[in-house]
């Protein structure tokens, strides 16, 4: 269970490459002027997809150390992004914790020590002041923002795969460079299925415990420590 523990402390770290990926790099973090390659029709998804459920094997990087887990990745235009980490302990499949993103809030559970975060964005000031909703976001996880290749802040696309409309990528990578440290998100998604036959939005147990997104924020930077 020690791995396990270990896939807690990067959950937070989740979130915030999530939140940033559709983030302009702030003033004091830009050491280059960013590359900005914007998919073509051809490599995007189309409106008429609604829903796609897919196997997610996650790796993440902080400094020098790095943590891979399996989950599963699954959209719902203009409703839900839900990613949910599963780690398989003696061939039983544990959940470790879920992110997800609604047009209202975002949630980050820790199902091992039954925490959870919940915020609007309006309650996350980096969020506000880079104009984040959404909206914003739900097309990042699509396929369908602004790639940027050079930078403090980077985020790609690649292994597309074709859906009945359009076209979807396999492979998302995302990469944050700081004062504070270097962090990375892999996420490969595969057998990627037209579906939105799955529950949403999450609930939060009874019993798990509120915590503030100050305490999500600081075990994110301890990650690298």
């Amino acid at each position: 269970m020690k791995y396990v523990a270990t896939i807690v402390r990067y959950l937070p770290l989740v979130a915030l490459v999530v939140l940033m990926a559709s983030c302009r790099s702030k003033k004091e973090m830009v050491t280059d002027a960013p590359t900005v390659v914007t998919p073509t029709p051809s490599t995007r998804t189309e409106r008429g997809v609604e829903a796609i459920a897919g196997k997610l094997n996650l790796k993440l990087s902080a400094g020098n150390k790095s943590v891979k887990v399996g989950g599963s990745y699954r959209l719902k235009r203009d409703k839900v992004v839900q990613i949910n980490l599963v780690y398989t302990v003696l061939f039983l499949p544990v959940n470790v914790g879920t992110l997800e993103l609604t047009p209202d809030y975002v949630l980050v559970l820790d199902r091992i020590n039954k925490r959870y975060c919940r915020v609007k964005y309006s309650d996350v000031p980096s969020l506000q002041q880079e104009g984040i909703t959404f909206d914003t976001l739900q097309k990042a996880f699509w396929g369908e923002s602004e790639e940027r290749t050079k930078g403090a802040f980077q985020y790609r696309y690649s292994n597309w795969t074709d859906l009945s409309h359009g076209r979807f990528p396999q492979t998302i990578t995302v990469m944050l460079k700081s004062g504070r440290g270097s962090y990375q998100a892999l996420f490969d998604i595969q057998n990627i299925r037209e579906t939105g036959d799955w529950d949403e939005p999450t609930e939060v147990p009874a019993g798990y415990s509120a915590v503030s997104m100050e305490s999500v924020m600081s075990a994110i930077m301890s990650v690298a420590k």
